[in-house]
């Protein structure tokens, strides 16, 4: 994540603009197709983008025709990034295919083949929704998101990982001890509470020594 610099922090920055303006992702969508619609278009026409039709200054004006049939960006065969190309559809194909096998099995808990089971899960949204939507108001979205989101940007600093992997022996080590401590704690309080209950004397009854009954 941190192997550029500068496009992580321009991420943490974006998403902090969203957080805070969730209203921007109602426009990013657009704004974003039209920077891929004008970035294909710089790289389709880099010097003439039109011609002139009557060969006037004033005549009409259209986009140049290109002959050419290969697309000069795409990369040549056998080259490295083609294959490279090659494998990440691959890989995402299968990413595709092992997600819908993934998913179609739990259709069945929502499409009420087993009445119960799906109205469970119905009166559960219901009742969330009903919830959330009475509580939504009331918690600050916008910096829960912000602190999260840039959280997992700091946490994949080279700083924070190599100090996760020296606390966390440490940390590993004092739960274990404390784990420990707070069992071996409760099982003396449960000798301790025996052994009272062993010694209580009834009320009314009268101890008589054994040595002395018979005199």
């Amino acid at each position: 994540m941190w192997k550029n610099t500068p496009n992580t922090l321009l991420a943490m920055v974006i998403y902090v603009y969203i957080c805070l303006y969730p209203q921007l992702l109602i426009l990013l969508p657009f704004v974003g197709l039209f920077s891929v619609l004008f970035s294909y278009y710089q790289k389709r026409f880099p010097d003439e983008q039109y011609m002139n039709i009557n060969g006037r200054n004033g005549g009409k004006k259209r986009f140049k025709r290109s002959n050419r049939v290969d697309d000069p960006y795409l990369p040549p065969e056998n080259s490295v990034d083609y294959l490279k190309n090659m494998q990440n559809i691959q890989n995402l194909m299968g990413m595709i295919s092992d997600g819908y096998d993934s998913f179609i099995p739990l259709l069945k808990h929502v499409d009420w083949s087993n009445e119960y089971e799906t109205l469970k899960i119905t009166q559960i949204i219901i009742v969330t929704l009903s919830i959330l939507s009475l509580t939504v108001w009331l918690v600050p979205w916008r910096y829960i998101l912000v602190v999260a989101g840039l959280n997992v940007f700091i946490a994949n600093t080279q700083f924070v990982k190599a100090l996760i992997k020296e606390i966390s022996p440490v940390l590993i080590q004092r739960g274990r001890t404390l784990t420990q401590s707070l069992v071996s704690s409760e099982k003396e309080k449960d000798k301790e509470g025996t052994n009272n209950n062993g010694d209580t004397e009834v009320p009314g009854r009268v101890n008589v020594d054994p040595n002395t009954a018979g005199s």
